[in-house]
């Protein structure tokens, strides 16, 4: 097969750009604030390939793309954060330029990004069991993901319940008020009233919750039978779930996965589903995904902010 990048230069570099920019701009799921992102760091790696003499696209490998997505022009490593949200458009723009045949490959096929981890606890903080001062780590997520004892309606609907909060941030009351038509599994996201009334979406991580989610909603439609329930959970009585409930379904599950208890509540949940998103997108969007007024709202969160600066 012959490939379109091979006779892209550098002065066809904005030709791409353009169809790229509406491509994204028409086509994709991305908030704005994230859109906006993508391209201003597309931008800033065209002009990077051009001042390193890079006359095509199959001139850049893996190595070209890691150098500009780590490393400013001083050769001062970026945050993590930062690293991940330059990747995560990287690699948007080399799977659109793949599929249109601008490019053989895309470099950053299976490449690994950045772990943002918690900072260490003071030792007040260590003092208290306070759920709020914590994350779960990468490997303890997957334990979430991988954990499940058997097919029956209570383990189905329980781990959908912890993974849908894993993937996107729901508040309790969310959770407990969420309906199956709010929830597109095909586009990756959840259309949700917020706590201050105002309408949002919110893109959700189908990696962590799609296939949770299929399980669940077979076996609610088998359950449901002729009745109509508007909620997405519900009791095995087809009651809607209390808050109460919500906490020790959550609290019980991450415990089985062999979880520290201290690690149990949804709002662990929600604050990790928080660190997840500030790998992938801009701050402005966390902080419209999440449902937060300003990212400094509360004093919990500002564990999160540092990560980031």
């Amino acid at each position: 097969m012959l490939y379109k990048a091979i006779t892209i230069q550098m002065s066809t570099y904005s030709k791409v750009y353009n169809q790229y920019q509406k491509w994204l701009t028409e086509n994709t799921v991305f908030a704005v604030h994230t859109t906006e992102a993508y391209l201003r760091i597309i931008k800033n790696f065209i002009l990077y390939l051009e001042g390193s003499n890079l006359m095509r696209l199959n001139d850049v490998d893996k190595d070209i793309v890691v150098r500009f997505s780590h490393f400013n022009s001083s050769k001062k490593r970026y945050a993590p954060a930062s690293i991940n949200l330059r990747l995560a458009a990287l690699n948007c723009f080399f799977s659109w330029t793949y599929e249109k045949e601008y490019s053989r490959e895309n470099p950053l096929i299976n490449y690994k990004r950045s772990k943002i981890v918690p900072k260490p606890l003071s030792t007040t903080e260590k003092g208290k069991n306070n759920s709020t001062s914590v994350i779960l780590l990468p490997f303890e997520q997957e334990q979430l993901i991988k954990h499940g004892i058997d097919d029956s309606f209570v383990a189905v609907r329980n781990k959908c319940i912890v993974l849908t909060i894993l993937a996107s941030a729901l508040f309790i009351e969310e959770v407990i008020d969420l309906t199956p038509e709010f929830l597109d599994l095909k586009r990756g996201y959840i259309d949700i009233a917020g706590e201050d009334k105002r309408e949002r979406r919110i893109s959700i991580d189908l990696a962590i919750c799609q296939e949770a989610c299929q399980a669940w909603l077979a076996i609610r439609k088998k359950a449901l039978a002729d009745i109509k329930l508007p909620y997405l959970f519900f009791t095995e009585q087809l009651q809607p779930l209390t808050r109460r409930r919500l906490y020790k379904i959550v609290s019980d599950y991450v415990l089985e996965a062999g979880i520290q208890s201290k690690r149990s509540g949804p709002e662990v949940l929600r604050l990790t589903a928080i660190c997840n998103m500030l790998e992938k997108y801009s701050i402005q969007d966390v902080q419209l995904y999440s449902g937060l007024k300003t990212l400094n709202q509360l004093g919990k969160y500002q564990q999160l902010i540092t990560l980031i600066v």
